[in-house]
């Protein structure tokens, strides 16, 4: 398992009940059987998993393989709306719920009970609601930059939202009907501004040209990120990508209607990770996450940024690849006694 290599992981493509077809890869260890831990590691807007281009890197392609040697399966899928996976328009396919029903289904379709899911960014946001809608499918949770956030009593408008968390603002212009085609025609300028700021800096950067809008940037090297293989991957194709961000609404109404919980269950092992130079994971929500999530662990990185499993690879690797060993070493200790 190549992380320059996509050719050299396993991907399969496959129609799931809920009727979208998704690629993913499946990766499966030595001597696997329905006892084997799996692993389900999510991440969109920004990362790519597409087989049909080799150019185009894994967002969690350091984390592949040493986990896969730890003894694991490791399934990590395109989510809606990127790479190999549909693209639908309808606005609803996109809601969190929505998605945490594909995954359900992808679980099925792969044979597997209960998983391991590890998410960044909106993958971490998927990860803790999938906690919520399908309890009995998830065993343990680690969610990076993106801590969790209970589901809301009332309505809020994303514009009342970022007033109180203006590290988010970005948000707003991401969900306006007329940034899709926008960042579409600059996307030279849209993803030198997320992707790379010349150093290993995170900070925000007032924007006085197209796209009009502060964004947060992310501050990685051109030569870690492929630069012009994402400038080809995303141009023409960020309807789906930035249709999640258009689905606020839609979200509130569904989590009302399936009634979610406010907390997750104290018996689930929860691990959350963020950098220090992250203008999206803020100390003080990570904090008060842990009002939600009672088990949280929470692990700050000094000086890291955003994309951590790329820019600080190896100590994220060892450390959810550590906590996942301690985690499991201990509740089969539990369960000898």
């Amino acid at each position: 398992m190549n992380p320059f290599d996509p050719s050299s992981f396993n991907h399969r493509t496959e129609k799931l009940t809920t009727g979208h077809t998704y690629h993913f890869v499946d990766q499966l260890p030595p001597g696997y059987n329905r006892n084997t831990p799996t692993l389900l590691l999510l991440h969109v807007f920004f990362v790519f998993h597409m087989d049909s281009n080799p150019l185009v890197r894994y967002g969690w392609r350091y984390q592949i393989g040493p986990w896969a040697r730890r003894g694991w399966r490791i399934i990590v899928p395109d989510c809606l709306g990127y790479g190999g996976t549909d693209k639908p328009s309808e606005l609803s396919a996109y809601t969190i719920g929505s998605v945490c029903c594909d995954l359900a289904a992808l679980l099925d379709h792969t044979g597997v009970d209960r998983v391991i899911v590890i998410g960044h960014d909106w993958g971490a946001e998927i990860a803790w609601r999938l906690c919520l809608y399908y309890p009995l499918r998830v065993s343990m949770v680690a969610c990076l930059s993106i801590p969790f956030f209970p589901p809301a009593r009332s309505f809020v408008t994303l514009e009342a939202s970022v007033k109180k968390a203006p590290e988010f603002a970005y948000q707003v212009y991401f969900a306006d009907e007329a940034s899709t085609k926008e960042i579409e025609n600059n996307l030279d300028f849209f993803l030198n501004l997320i992707l790379y700021s010349g150093a290993e800096v995170t900070r925000w950067a007032p924007v006085s040209c197209p796209p009009h809008f502060e964004v947060p940037v992310m501050g990685i090297h051109r030569l870690i990120w492929r630069f012009e293989f994402y400038l080809q991957a995303f141009r023409n194709s960020l309807a789906g990508p930035l249709s999640y961000y258009k689905t606020k609404r839609l979200r509130f109404d569904e989590e009302k209607e399936a009634n979610l919980p406010s907390a997750l269950p104290a018996s689930l092992p929860a691990l959350f990770v963020r950098g220090t130079m992250d203008p999206t994971s803020q100390l003080r929500h990570a904090i008060r996450s842990k009002d939600f999530v009672p088990s949280l662990k929470i692990t700050t990185l000094a000086g890291a940024g955003h994309w951590l499993m790329v820019q600080r690879k190896d100590e994220v690797t060892t450390l959810i690849a550590d906590w996942i060993e301690t985690t499991l070493h201990t509740g089969r200790s539990q369960a000898k006694l």
